[in-house]
């Protein structure tokens, strides 16, 4: 998991409500994610660059604590995102 690169899904949109947004994929009458804060800021962190790792490390910062805190938070919120299929694992890993 670590290790992984995520890239968004092109069909995701998101309706950005300041720091909260609601996250869906376009033409899908699928579940759509109510973001909070902390979703909206690992959305912003998925760019198909990043690695998990990557991710968990400059959330833990912003925040001001250690990886070990939140990492399992940041992984299971990745998660939600693969299972709703709103990101991808990139292809060309």
């Amino acid at each position: 998991m670590k290790s992984l690169i995520y890239k968004k899904n092109p069909r995701s949109k998101v309706i950005d409500l300041d720091d909260e947004g609601v996250i869906y994929k376009e033409n899908s009458d699928e579940e759509k994610l109510i973001a909070n804060t902390t979703a909206m800021a690992i959305w912003d962190l998925v760019d198909g660059q990043r690695t998990s790792l990557e991710i968990v490390q400059e959330i833990a910062l912003a925040c001001g604590v250690k990886c070990e805190v939140i990492e399992n938070d940041i992984y299971e919120q990745l998660a939600q995102f693969e299972k709703l299929q709103l990101i991808e694992t990139r292809s060309d890993q």
